[in-house]
């Protein structure tokens, strides 16, 4: 998990196991929506599901991915996979699965405080509580669908 841990925004370092185990099922969620093909799936319902696929959808672990399928025998399996013309088109998943890429600016030092919805700049921007005590509360249109 550490790995996946320094990945992470700074303000994620210090949470407690708990908090990432949470992450680690909410990462399984979306990889099981993956391996389905179930588009709808991939939506994220929570803010940690928006840093998981921004995280997954960065160069160094569509590499790590892709060297997987190698030292797997998988490749065949990959190969086989219809093509599209949007495929290696990464940094337009955020975006289309999402809506924005708010949960990007919280990598950004520049931006510290970000995360919280009182941050002037956070209310001028609307973007919402990215603060890591909300990473794992259901976004209200993940809501609407239960």
């Amino acid at each position: 998990m550490s790995m996946v841990r320094d990945d992470m925004p700074s303000i994620t370092h210090g949470q407690p196991r708990a908090w990432w185990e949470q992450l680690r099922d909410e990462a399984d969620r979306l990889c099981e929506a993956a391996r389905i093909g179930e588009f709808f799936e991939l939506q994220p319902r929570t803010v940690g599901e928006e840093a998981l696929i921004a995280r997954a959808v960065r160069e160094g672990y569509i590499e790590w991915a892709r060297d997987s399928f190698e030292m797997d025998d998988n490749q065949a399996v990959f190969d086989s996979l219809p093509a599209s013309f949007a495929d290696c088109e990464w940094g337009e998943i955020v975006p289309e699965l999402t809506g924005d890429t708010d949960v990007e600016m919280l990598w950004q030092p520049h931006l510290d405080g970000i995360d919280d919805p009182a941050n002037d700049l956070n209310r001028g921007l609307g973007v919402g509580d990215y603060r890591p005590s909300a990473w794992h509360e259901l976004f209200d249109r993940a809501k609407d669908g239960e």
